[in-house]
């Protein structure tokens, strides 16, 4: 898949996007008890002990991500279908389409933020931690 990007099956592209938000949700509405975890760093020689906060971490960069990667209509379908669950019918009356063009541009979107999440450098989004 990271080898050879263009033979890979537009399938595969829009699982993985599903996979990345499907996490995204996961974190977002997790639990609130441990926002902040303890992580090792190491430095230079020494070993020093930091906090994280690995879930917001990651619903930030699959949200810059996309703001950056997606055009601004995509990224009003993006952020109405996926990121605030809204449906089709409620996507398709605020943006003004069909069911079979809402569903066109959710598939269109998933394949190409599914490419890009899979092949961000240096650290990928996809395999979901």
């Amino acid at each position: 898949m990271r080898n050879n990007p263009e033979k890979t099956c537009k399938c595969v592209w829009r699982s993985i996007a599903r996979s990345v938000l499907r996490k995204f949700k996961e974190c977002a509405t997790g639990d609130s008890l441990h926002p902040v975890e303890l992580d090792s760093v190491r430095q230079t020689g020494r070993r020093a002990v930091g906090f994280v906060r690995k879930k917001q971490n990651y619903c930030a960069d699959v949200y810059l991500t996309a703001k950056r990667h997606l055009s601004a209509r995509e990224w009003d379908i993006f952020r109405f279908f996926h990121l605030q669950g809204a449906g089709w019918k409620l996507c398709g009356h605020r943006l003004g389409m069909d069911k079979v063009t809402v569903f066109r541009n959710v598939y269109r979107i998933e394949e190409k933020m599914g490419r890009v999440w899979a092949t961000l450098a240096p650290y990928s989004l996809y395999p979901c931690v």
